[in-house]
């Protein structure tokens, strides 16, 4: 009997252990695929014969996908990272342009993005696309508005910032 409560006892801590680690094991994380050269950078060598086939097939890398609808009872379909973090725009921006830079930036942080390839997930409408900042990072926007997240906002699904100073709007499809 003695054996068969100590047997229980390791398999309960084995079952702990496998869910601690499980929980705090870090997720690995893949390094993007650089896309091929596009045909106006491929140059023929002196020595290669002429032909009327194309010199490549040009493959489109597959895009980013930063952008998905959250919804809520009071302001229905909006959009988030896919962190379900809340996006907004600021008013005061440009198509295309960012005009929220010093203390502002620390308060309304930039969606940033690892490529220019980005794209929104399926049912979100409008389009996605991104801008260059000054520093040579790239924000995502949404019909060429830059998108933002609000600093106070703590979980997916807060939508703090909307209304603020009448500058700040969640981003609706």
């Amino acid at each position: 009997m003695k054996k068969i409560g100590i047997s229980i006892l390791i398999i309960i801590i084995l079952i702990i252990i496998g869910v601690i680690l499980y929980m705090y094991w870090p997720t690995p994380t893949y390094a993007p695929v650089s896309a091929p050269p596009q045909a106006n950078q491929m140059q023929p060598s002196a020595n290669a014969p002429a032909t009327t086939a194309p010199a490549a097939v040009i493959v489109q890398p597959q895009s980013e996908t930063v952008v998905r609808l959250g919804n809520n009872p009071s302001l229905g379909n909006f959009l988030t990272a896919m962190n379900g973090m809340t996006l907004y725009i600021f008013k005061n921006d440009a198509p295309g342009v960012s005009n929220c830079s010093g203390q502002c930036a620390v308060i309304w942080p930039a969606l940033l993005v690892s490529e220019q390839n980005v794209a929104g997930a399926a049912g979100i409408g409008g389009m996605v696309g991104t801008i260059e900042k000054p520093d040579g990072t790239y924000q995502a926007t949404y019909n060429d508005m830059p998108l933002y997240f609000y600093v106070n906002d703590r979980v997916p699904g807060d939508t703090l910032g909307d209304g603020i100073n009448n500058v700040w709007a969640v981003v609706q499809p």
